[in-house]
């Protein structure tokens, strides 16, 4: 079970940035703290909200994704040899910014894992696109 828990109210779409700044500041704490946390999950919604409100292919969306980058460019950067940084979608979105359906760009989501260890280190990205396989980008 977890140990600790930070919950917020999310459910205001028209919120980009309340959930999302308390998680990277908690993720941040969590990530330079000594801790015995085996698992650390972090779930941001300013995308979601993003997608509701304007759709994916607005400016706004594009400013979202970027907050979202710097979370996980900061959160890998944190990261020791043995640890595991695992990104990923719980859903897609359509062109109007709906998901729940049973569409491909609603069921479909990405998923990026990164380690710092220089054994394996690399990307993996898989679009989850119909009869496509993961591309890798080792470095």
């Amino acid at each position: 079970m977890f140990t600790r828990a930070h919950p917020f109210d999310s459910f205001d779409i028209n919120d980009l940035n309340t959930v999302d700044a308390a998680v990277k500041e908690l993720l941040r704490e969590e990530m330079i703290s000594p801790s015995s946390a085996d698992l650390i999950v972090a779930h941001v919604l300013g995308v979601d909200h993003c997608g509701h409100k304007y759709g994916p292919n607005h400016i706004q969306m594009a400013n979202q994704l970027r907050k979202v980058d710097e979370i996980i460019l900061e959160t890998a950067n944190e990261l020791f040899s043995d640890d595991l940084l695992v990104v990923l979608g719980d859903h897609g979105m359509t062109t109007t910014g709906d998901h729940g359906g049973d569409s491909d760009d609603e069921t479909h989501a990405g998923l990026l894992s990164h380690t710092n260890n220089v054994s394996h280190h690399g990307l993996v990205v898989m679009t989850g696109a119909p009869g496509r396989h993961p591309e890798s980008d080792t470095q």
